[in-house]
């Protein structure tokens, strides 16, 4: 149980390079990043997070190195499903790869509002049209791109 600090000194948490955690319950996660932040501040943390409100938590106790689990299977599902139904690899990268950056910065304008239920629900607002906005852009410069080399053939 490393939510008890004698087992992270049995461990030697003083002398680690980095801790890890990735603890499937969320509440142990955080109590275990916020045991190692106060007992051991410069130890880097790396941890796994469930989901975007798990991320904010651990934001929130000086966690940077935070990894959501949720989110790369499912952009790994999606580049996958981008080129099973024909887009080429390049453009399934690009497009997922866009997603996430826009996703991320997201993440971090919610964090700001993670305590204000109306603030986040009008950024995820913000969000979701400007993403769509941006897809709708890009299908149009690529298709008519797409369209350009179809017929040149």
């Amino acid at each position: 149980d490393v939510t008890r600090p004698e087992i992270l000194a049995a461990a030697q948490v003083e002398k680690a390079k980095a801790v890890v955690v990735c603890i499937s319950d969320v509440e142990d996660s955080v109590k275990t990043a916020e045991l190692v932040r106060r007992r051991y501040p410069d130890v880097p943390i790396f941890a796994r997070a469930r989901d975007r409100d798990h991320v904010h938590r651990l934001m929130a106790l000086g966690v940077d190195r935070i990894i959501r689990e949720t989110l790369l299977s499912a952009v790994e599902m999606s580049r996958q499903l981008l080129i099973e139904t024909g887009l080429s690899h390049q453009e399934a990268e690009r497009l997922v790869r866009t997603f996430a950056e826009r996703d991320q910065c997201r993440l971090l304008d919610d964090y700001e509002h993670a305590r204000n239920q109306e603030k986040l629900v009008e950024s995820a607002t913000r969000h979701a049209q400007e993403l769509a906005e941006l897809f709708e852009a890009d299908a149009n410069e690529h298709g008519s791109s797409r369209a350009q080399k179809t017929s040149q053939r």
